[in-house]
């Protein structure tokens, strides 16, 4: 499991070394306080990288998924459209 720590803006410029190592010897995440504004997460690269990679693998799997219930819909309309009487005028 990822560890986290919490700290502050302040906090954050006056020992920016100090979290950014233990971000990445720790493997773990900052989250970084702000008052009147959202809140951020700090990060190693390397997991960074990681979640882009899933991210990217989520969304091709999702395309792909979406391309195959489409290619089966063309078919079975296909399949209907074959086994459908011949009209005759």
């Amino acid at each position: 499991m990822t560890q986290i720590k919490d700290t502050t803006t302040k906090k954050l410029r006056k020992h920016f070394a100090h979290y950014a190592d233990w971000v990445n010897q720790h493997n773990g995440a900052v989250v970084v306080q702000r008052q009147h504004h959202a809140n951020v997460v700090m990060v190693s690269k390397a997991e960074y990288e990681a979640w882009q990679q899933t991210l990217e693998a989520w969304s091709t799997l999702t395309k792909n998924e979406d391309l195959q219930r489409k290619m089966d819909r063309l078919t079975n309309d296909a399949d209907l459209s074959d086994s459908a009487p011949d009209k005759q005028e």
